[in-house]
């Protein structure tokens, strides 16, 4: 079974979205697969189950790091169904899938990977309302990080309303989940789309939120530290330094074991480019030019073209 009821992302709808992100045609697919075309285009529109077999090769060939596998998992199909009784490792394949979309996005744009979203969040947001027992917090806060990502999508979009609904919920469902890690991204997403409309105030506080709980993993308190600087750049020269120095020390201290993998991009070559911004806020261009080339120049080749990357490159073109 390759279908899900309501919104939630198909197989099939998920393959033809990797294969328009390449500009694969079915034939130029089927003949790497060595599948009949045919046979391949039932299967992508749902009148045959996929296997285990052409799933993985259609994931291998459109690189979906095990997104097509988990969509053709049986057990995935059935909660879709039946989402009330959904259990962990369902979860987890949710979870699977909403990591290979971020690595998507990395390569192609937000455009791209928000029908998914969306799919993966209307699925999520029924396991949410009608899990029983304990595994009901769990779904309740993948559902804040899947709605978190939905809001942070909207942003190269420039679709202020529906981010900052979306970021909102996000906190909202993170602290129905108890979960620290999720309120606290998603304050701090509201906060960077509040910075990014030039809403100074609004930014502020909203920093200041993010950063009061501190049960966070290491890279996003790093993160933090570098975001509370830039905000008060514009009124606080004294606090932006300080907070500053705090945030380049706390970057040698972060231990790539330590990161979640909604976190996986907070790097000293990311944060470089973060402390640049500060830096440039603050007055001193030639030096924040420098280090944005640095960090620009030692990203992973994906990320230095990425749409998320947009701003650090016309940061140098300026």
């Amino acid at each position: 079974m390759t279908t899900a009821r309501g919104n939630a992302v198909t197989f099939g709808a998920k393959a033809r979205e990797l294969m328009q992100a390449r500009d694969l045609s079915l034939r130029s697919l089927a003949k790497l697969t060595n599948f009949d075309p045919g046979h391949l285009s039932r299967v992508l529109n749902g009148h045959k189950p996929a296997g285990l077999e052409l799933a993985q090769r259609l994931d291998d060939e459109l690189a979906a790091d095990g997104t097509l596998v988990a969509l053709a998992d049986e057990r995935f199909a059935r909660a879709a169904d039946t989402p009330r009784r959904v259990d962990t490792g369902v979860l987890c394949t949710v979870a699977a899938l909403l990591a290979a979309t971020r690595r998507l996005e990395d390569q192609t744009s937000a455009a791209t990977v928000l029908p998914s979203v969306r799919g993966y969040l209307a699925m999520t947001d029924r396991f949410a309302h009608e899990a029983r027992g304990g595994v009901r917090a769990e779904a309740v806060g993948l559902a804040s990080e899947l709605t978190q990502y939905a809001g942070w999508l909207h942003v190269p979009l420039r679709r202020w309303t529906q981010a900052e609904r979306f970021l909102d919920r996000a906190a909202v469902l993170g602290m129905e989940a108890d979960d620290p890690q999720r309120v606290t991204t998603a304050l701090s997403f509201a906060a960077y789309t509040a910075m990014r409309r030039e809403q100074h105030k609004k930014a502020a506080a909203l920093s200041e939120a993010a950063r009061r709980d501190t049960r966070v993993n290491p890279g996003l308190r790093t993160y933090l530290t570098y975001q509370a600087a830039e905000i008060s750049a514009a009124d606080d020269r004294g606090a932006a330094y300080r907070l500053l120095s705090e945030a380049e020390a706390m970057v040698d201290r972060i231990d790539p074991a330590e990161l979640v993998e909604s976190t996986y991009w907070y790097t000293p070559a990311f944060f470089l480019g973060t402390h640049a911004f500060v830096l440039d806020k603050l007055g001193e261009h030639e030096r924040a030019r420098e280090l944005m080339a640095e960090s620009l120049a030692t990203l992973p080749e994906e990320w230095r073209s990425a749409e998320w990357a947009e701003r650090r490159r016309a940061f140098l073109a300026a």
